[in-house]
């Protein structure tokens, strides 16, 4: 979710290209202009390819009902990111102006940018991470001694990302490593992230939590009502995950995309969510948490803060 403030139609446009983090392709967006403000705020963004089909389309902008209804929007600037004749996506607009009429929804402006206007990246490559150096992989990769405590050697190198360490020790990365293959280990870290302690991640790792535990613990990014959003602190989590993937091959990545696509999701960008668990799916196919969450994020299911943030 991302608030924008703009004057003319080529600084919407480019407006919502920063706030994406990426030029849109082949894209339908949708800015929402709050009804106590001229400007514009949440931003939603669909694919056009899934709005071919005109069942799902009409469902697909059904379930948009539920962030316009939390940006409070009485109206919306439409932008076409597509080089396709507008006589091919009419058929989708006239579906949103029901959609728009049936909700009271003012369309502000339309606008089609048919070609490239900034050096953004695409979205394809807003998640795209560089190997680390050929030491740094081999140590983690190669690494075969297991920790008895994953949950601190997670702590350890988070606080060493707090405290600026540009280069995290591999042998930490290596014994991470391991340990996040373990479904129980990588669902102690998760809750870690959601701001757990470390007795609690112990729990977790152990397979000892109850449900209230549990519960607990992810209330921080499904409750509706005591959902929060995350901390500067996530930074520090960002960081050593991505410090994981980059030293990792590819096939072995999966559980720490998933995690970096939960963070993405947690902290409202969804764009860049989906593509994390893209990419974890891509290095293993079916794997069930990144699958669980990809769900969510398909289906434009909002973190528990959202809620929370309702006027």
């Amino acid at each position: 979710m991302s608030t924008i403030v703009s004057t003319t139609r080529s600084a919407l446009v480019r407006s919502v290209i920063d706030q994406l983090g990426f030029e849109p392709e082949e894209s339908l967006a949708l800015v929402l202009v709050a009804a106590d403000t001229s400007y514009g705020g949440t931003i939603a963004r669909l694919d056009l390819s899934s709005l071919e089909d005109t069942d799902i389309r009409i469902a697909l902008f059904d379930r948009l009902s539920r962030p316009f209804h939390v940006a409070n929007a009485s109206a919306v600037h439409v932008l076409y990111f597509s080089t396709r004749p507008f006589a091919q996506l009419r058929p989708m607009d006239r579906d949103l102006d029901q959609f728009l009429d049936a909700h009271a929804i003012t369309r502000a402006s339309t606008t089609v940018v048919d070609e490239t206007i900034s050096d953004a990246p695409r979205r394809v490559d807003i998640a795209r991470l560089d190997p680390a150096d050929a030491d740094v992989r081999a140590v983690v990769d190669g690494w075969t001694e297991q920790a008895d405590d994953v949950a601190r050697v997670y702590d350890t190198l988070r606080r060493l990302a707090a405290h600026g360490c540009r280069r995290l020790p591999p042998p930490l990365l290596g014994r991470l490593a391991l340990g996040i293959e373990h479904g129980a280990h990588r669902d102690a870290i998760l809750v870690m992230i959601l701001g757990a302690d470390h007795d609690t991640a112990r729990l977790v790792a152990d397979g000892c939590a109850d449900d209230a535990t549990i519960e607990q613990a992810l209330d921080p990014v499904l409750s509706s009502s005591t959902g929060v959003r995350p901390p500067a602190s996530i930074a520090d989590d960002v960081t050593v995950l991505t410090a994981l993937a980059r030293a990792l091959p590819t096939e072995r990545t999966a559980p720490c995309r998933t995690l970096l696509g939960l963070i993405a999701w947690w902290s409202g960008d969804g764009a860049l969510a989906d593509r994390h668990l893209q990419e974890a799916l891509s290095a293993r196919p079916g794997y069930r948490l990144a699958v669980l969450l990809h769900m969510l994020v398909a289906g434009a299911v909002p973190p528990g803060w959202v809620h929370r943030d309702k006027p």
